[in-house]
């Protein structure tokens, strides 16, 4: 899906934007990018519910530390590289 949007970039870019044609790749770009977008939107909650429910069984077992590394991931206060 994103190979198809990078496609249909190239291809928006290589033709005039006021052409029919144009506005076809632009309605198609928007398309696979509003997708895209959902798609990552729902991988991203999969995932933290994911890590809710380790950090649940962590407190459940009395890992503090598996408590804790999962909730700091969870409130975003872990550090990227």
């Amino acid at each position: 899906m994103i190979e198809r949007r990078k496609q249909t970039k190239g291809k928006l870019c290589a033709t005039y934007a006021r052409t029919r044609k144009g506005k076809e790749l632009e309605k198609e770009y928007a398309a696979l990018s509003k997708e895209i977008k959902k798609n990552v939107r729902k991988d991203h909650q999969a995932y933290a519910d994911k890590t809710a429910s380790e950090a649940q069984a962590a407190a459940n077992q009395g890992n503090i530390k598996g408590v804790f590394n999962a909730i700091r991931w969870l409130t975003k206060m872990h550090s990227q590289p």
